[in-house]
């Protein structure tokens, strides 16, 4: 086991190679040596990754969470089945079914009949992570990455190697229990999530599990602000001390008034529900800094990002245009596929961040949510989400021992960008591939729905015992 007390690290982009706290997709999937692979994705580029999982003849059970909206065989199977629909969640559950029945024939045809894709019925899948079974050990890998692709875009992994629980294991763990919930979720088979959850010891994780389902119950801003709370950061008591900064990377900007910021502002760094005010329609945007680039460093950028560019949408408009900061990767203009928000103390550096949040949930308010004021005026439940979304949050304190050995600073390990680069000025213009009139692979080298758009159930049921 490579990873048995986590870790957290950045893709290895060509400028990275001789950099420590760096991680490929061909150093976390060991193919052959692999009894079986659950992959959640929004963009899968099949081939690549069928070449990593299977590098032999020998065939392993492939579960595959995506969007059917981004699987490249969707747009055939609909003409095939004559079903006229623009988007997966307006097709009624017999389309749907039908639908999902005949790419799983034709993706079993491509790849073998140990290959099984899932979708999920009127929501967003937005969720990345890749759970690979060994034969000592599950490697749970959550990532921020779009398209699982390591090695030319900025993005991080939270990597977890576990090994078979024993009699005396708990089976209470947090963490597993909403990774199983998110997984049935997601359309998987109860089979499948509960031989991962019933086999592995979850014990040693200490990160918690941000995930987060459309709807009023799950996740949302709420959710991350309890997390927030129970890392007994007391970050929003801070700000009066001046020594609290809140960053944001994101791989798409909604469109959002300056109250919704306002609100994430408040969630992301903890504020009693006792000092929270209804806010009123004209309001400051908050301290807070949005990572993005401007079109004329994506035009600058080099040709294998052009592609990944048609995916980052930033719709951010009047005051909010006001807190956005140029990206400018560490590593010669590369682009960032990456949701990350950073709380850290800007009056000392090497001190730890007070917390990262890593994962899938872009800056929307699809993805989010918005807190709202019950008839008690007290912040109550997530007004109606709509994607599904995974990420992990640390606590400050976990951090330097998730960095490889040797790793500078937390700032070489976890920042992939320049944090000190200029805030937009009047003339730059924020880049969004989808107002530029581009079109998004399905293999993600350009796709009609952006991260925003998609969604994707099919429920198959399968068996372990072949595991």
């Amino acid at each position: 086991m490579a990873y048995p007390n986590g870790a957290i690290r950045i893709s290895r982009t060509k400028g990275r190679k001789d950099m420590k706290n760096c991680v490929s997709l061909s150093d976390i999937i060991k193919g052959e040596h692999l009894l079986c692979a659950c992959i959640c994705a929004t963009y899968i580029d099949e081939p690549r990754l069928n070449t990593l999982l299977q590098p032999t003849p020998r065939k392993i059970p492939i579960y595959i969470v995506r969007e059917m909206d981004c699987d490249p065989e969707f747009d055939d199977m609909k003409s095939k089945c004559k079903i006229k629909c623009d988007n997966h969640s307006n097709l009624p559950k017999s389309h749907f079914d039908a639908i999902t029945h005949s790419l799983n024939s034709r993706h079993q045809k491509n790849y073998g009949p140990n290959w099984r894709t899932f979708y999920t019925h009127k929501a967003a899948q937005s969720s990345n992570m890749l759970l690979l079974v060994y034969p000592t050990f599950l490697r749970i890998a959550i990532t921020s990455s779009l398209h699982f692709d390591t090695d030319q875009m900025d993005n991080h992994w939270y990597i977890h190697d576990l090994p078979p629980k024993s009699d005396n294991t708990p089976q209470d763990s947090d963490f597993r229990l909403k990774l199983l919930n998110h997984l049935l979720y997601l359309g998987t088979t109860p089979t499948l999530a509960n031989a991962i959850g019933g086999r592995f010891d979850f014990t040693t994780v200490k990160v918690g599990l941000f995930t987060s389902i459309p709807g009023r119950r799950s996740g949302g801003l709420l959710g991350l602000k309890k997390l927030v709370q129970q890392a007994s950061t007391g970050l929003y008591d801070r700000l009066e001390e001046g020594n609290v900064q809140l960053e944001v990377c994101a791989s798409t900007i909604g469109e959002f008034p300056s109250t919704w910021l306002v609100r994430f502002y408040e969630c992301a760094l903890g504020k009693a529900q006792s000092m929270c005010q209804a806010p009123s329609d004209e309001i400051d945007v908050p301290n807070i800094r949005l990572f993005w680039p401007t079109k004329d460093y994506v035009a600058n950028s080099p040709q294998h990002a052009s592609s990944v560019a048609n995916n980052l949408s930033c719709l951010a408009a009047g005051p909010i245009k006001n807190t956005l900061h140029q990206y400018q990767s560490k590593d010669s203009q590369e682009l960032s596929t990456q949701n990350l928000i950073l709380a850290y103390n800007s009056k000392d550096s090497r001190q730890a961040p007070y917390y990262i949040y890593i994962g899938s949930t872009g800056l929307t308010i699809s993805a989010w949510g918005t807190p709202t004021f019950n008839s008690w005026k007290t912040l109550s439940m997530n007004a109606l989400k709509t994607q599904a979304t995974c990420g992990v949050f640390i606590p400050g304190d976990l951090i330097h021992g998730l960095l490889k050995e040797g790793t500078e600073s937390w700032q070489e390990g976890i920042v992939t960008y320049n944090q000190a680069a200029p805030s937009y000025n009047d003339g730059d213009e924020a880049w969004s591939g989808h107002s530029n009139g581009k079109k998004i692979d399905k293999k993600g080298e350009g796709n009609t729905k952006g991260p925003e758009e998609a969604a994707g159930s099919g429920a198959h049921s399968d068996s372990l015992s072949s595991h």
